[in-house]
């Protein structure tokens, strides 16, 4: 979120790219290299949190990096608004891997909502396809509800996170097997 600091800061310096504490480096460049285009990483960013608790995790587009009055590296993010109720697991729904989220916009006059936070609130990069591209990394001003659904953003868990997960998939499956009675007892209803 930003700070009245951040509001009364005259000059700030910019970053296109810096590490986190575990290695991976994000970068936000309006143009990465000498014919790539631009290139805006995705980032799980933990909001609302405070000393020694935890926040919401949220997918969030970084836009650029900056350090503040006091020397804080910090993130200017456009950030998911929550995760799409409706899609159920399917073929282009949300899977145990895959999930779907919305951008957020200001419900009153359809600009993106935009957040400072500190860098260190940033957990890892991410995996995100956004539904609707631009040639300009932020979303433009968008009034209409409607239109404001067609900006998603579906995310990948990480990798490192998958074996978890097929493992829980697999004593799902198999608690599914033990509990199946009568005929067809060793076929599972997908």
């Amino acid at each position: 979120m930003e700070s009245e600091n951040d509001q009364q800061q005259q000059c700030i310096d910019i970053w296109c790219e810096a590490k986190l504490p575990n290695g991976q480096c994000i970068r936000c460049w309006p143009q990465y290299r000498s014919n790539q285009g631009a290139w805006y990483d995705w980032v799980m960013v933990r909001f609302n949190c405070t000393a020694g608790e935890a926040g919401s995790e949220h997918p969030a587009k970084v836009l650029a990096l900056y350090e503040d009055l006091y020397r804080n590296l910090k993130a200017l993010v456009h950030s998911v608004c929550y995760k799409m109720a409706t899609n159920k697991e399917g073929p282009f729904g949300d899977s145990r891997l895959i999930t779907h989220h919305r951008m957020e916009f200001n419900q009153n006059n359809g600009e993106p909502v935009l957040y400072s936070v500190p860098f260190t609130d940033i957990m890892h990069g991410i995996v995100a396809y956004e539904a609707k591209l631009y040639p300009v990394p932020l979303a433009p001003k968008t009034r209409s509800g409607s239109l404001q659904k067609q900006h998603t953003v579906m995310t990948i868990l990480p990798r490192r996170q998958w074996a978890r997960v097929f493992l829980e998939w697999m004593q799902e499956l198999r608690h599914r097997r033990e509990t199946v009675n009568g005929q067809g007892k060793h076929k599972l209803n997908w």
